[in-house]
């Protein structure tokens, strides 16, 4: 469909986008410059708050107890049209932008490896661009996009759900950034949790420990415990866990009194049971540790992720929009610098190092199945996959709605089966790449919540298509109701946040 063919309320939303390219490219660029990590991202919530805020949205802020979360509405009839943004940063991917080495602005700081700044951006940009699309054409709809804090972690939207605030949800579109331009059919991510194990002893001189309790001692038996038990997990699940230290003592002369454990387990099974399994013996660990020790400890477990929900009929709607708008628009310079990069890692690049094609959702392309068994399948058997892992908790918005999951190109070809190392992502977030994907999102996104106003019947069958599923086999939120947002100081990821794991160059700023 071109320009002129398309309808007058997707022009609108388009021309939207075109007349403010700047300003959602310097939105992305300001929370680059925050690089913020999971649930302080303070700055980085409020930057997106204020753009919405300027395009005559309702905000309301500090929801589902975490105060980087936030609720954003515009209109009040019609069917609702949702969106989110991510904006969390990840320590240890400080890097200087457009550099073919390892460079980071801050050792050990925060940075964006898979463009949070810019995914958050994305559907902030299509939610106001949605606006004036239905303001302009006086269509009958709505507009509501969440503030979602700690994706990286799994912990916003699970916090989200349960609180209610995906249950108006009339559809969803989102964006992830890939290494295709896809849209997610059948190969979404499975179920993921986030546990913390906290253990409490007794903290004595060092040179007495005979005198005190370990929480040091209880925190690696469990760790030892854990890791001679995963060979015992079924593998046709996939499953992988991974652990942190986030608190190890506090005086290397003393015995360390308190210390805790984050724990990351998912799996590719669509069986979610498979993840309660690891966590009971996680927690019998911990228990086994504390009683050995004498230490007290406390399990908790913090996020817990449903499998993705396919919906062909959203998954269809979106790709239209995709093939309307095409991939993003890189330049000959941003092909040289994906070149140079990949020669820095040590691979030969081909003339385009971003994939600039089109992969039909048929293709299964989305880093959840292998490609040599990437064939349209009608129904997915989800133990047929390949060995990548992933989990995102967009996945709880599509328990909830219909939801398409698009992917435009940002991660350099190969990103997925070679495993680049994750600065070489971290040094494009900001550049023409980040900014071209970013723009090429905004307006697919935007034509799909469009397209379900302004042709109803789409958006009945998506629902039926809701329906049929989730009346087969719906998963409730998984997530504990008396579990709390692990926000406090002592739940800190890392502990206890030092300056220099945020950007300076955000601290040095005058303005801010």
């Amino acid at each position: 469909m071109s320009e002129s063919e398309a309808s007058p309320a997707k022009r609108r939303g388009r021309e939207w986008i075109e007349s403010n390219r700047s300003s959602i490219t310097e939105l992305s660029d300001e929370v680059w410059e925050c690089a913020e990590p999971a649930l302080r991202e303070y700055d980085s919530a409020r930057a997106h708050v204020r753009f919405l805020e300027e395009h005559g949205f309702d905000v309301e802020h500090g929801i589902a107890g975490m105060p980087t979360a936030f609720v954003a509405t515009y209109g009040t009839d019609g069917p609702v049209m949702g969106f989110y943004a991510e904006y969390d940063a990840t320590p240890g991917n400080s890097q200087e932008q457009a550099t073919i080495e390892k460079s980071p602005i801050a050792e050990g700081g925060s940075g964006f490896e898979d463009i949070h700044n810019g995914l958050g951006t994305a559907g902030t940009a299509a939610a106001v661009a949605t606006r004036y699309a239905i303001e302009a054409e006086d269509l009958d709809g709505q507009v509501k996009i969440l503030g979602t804090p700690a994706e990286k972690l799994c912990i916003g939207k699970v916090y989200l759900a349960r609180e209610g605030y995906l249950d108006d949800l009339d559809a969803t579109v989102a964006w992830h950034p890939h290494s295709h331009n896809t849209v997610t059919r059948y190969s979404g991510p499975g179920p993921y949790r986030t546990a913390i194990v906290d253990f409490e002893g007794v903290g004595v001189y060092g040179g007495s420990p005979w005198d005190g309790v370990s929480a040091l001692d209880a925190a690696t038996m469990t760790l030892n415990m854990v890791e001679q038990m995963k060979e015992h997990v079924p593998r046709d699940a996939y499953p992988s866990v991974n652990e942190l230290i986030t608190n190890g003592g506090q005086c290397l002369t003393n015995l360390p009194k308190t210390t805790q454990i984050w724990f990351a387990y998912r799996s590719r099974s669509q069986a979610h049971e498979v993840l309660d399994e690891i966590r009971d013996t996680i927690e019998r660990a911990a228990a086994a540790a504390a009683d050995v020790t004498g230490a007290e400890y406390e399990f908790r477990e913090v996020a817990a992720t449903r499998p993705w929900l396919p919906n062909t009929v959203m998954t269809d709607v979106a790709y239209e929009n995709m093939e309307q708008v095409g991939p993003p628009s890189f330049t000959d310079e941003d092909r040289e610098l994906g070149r140079e990069l990949l020669e820095e890692v040590g691979i030969d690049p081909p003339e385009r190092p971003f994939d600039e094609t089109l992969s039909p959702p048929e293709a299964e392309v989305c880093g959840n199945f292998n490609p040599d068994l990437a064939t349209y399948v009608d129904e997915f058997d989800w133990n047929e996959v390949g060995e990548f892992n992933w989990a995102d908790d967009v996945t709880e918005f599509s328990w909830h709605s219909p939801t398409a999951w698009i992917h435009t190109t940002y991660f350099l070809e190969g990103a997925y089966e070679s495993r680049l190392p994750t600065w070489t992502t971290a040094a494009l977030a900001t550049t023409n790449v980040a900014h071209e994907t970013i723009l090429t999102a905004t307006k697919i996104m935007t034509g799909t919540a469009v397209d379900l106003l302004t042709e109803p019947e789409r958006l009945e069958r998506a629902q039926a298509e809701y329906r049929e599923r989730t009346d087969d086999e719906y998963v409730p939120v998984l997530l504990d109701e008396n579990v709390e947002p692990p926000t406090g100081a002592e739940d800190s990821f890392p502990p206890f946040y030092p300056e220099s794991w945020t950007n300076p160059v955000y601290a040095a700023r005058s303005d801010k």
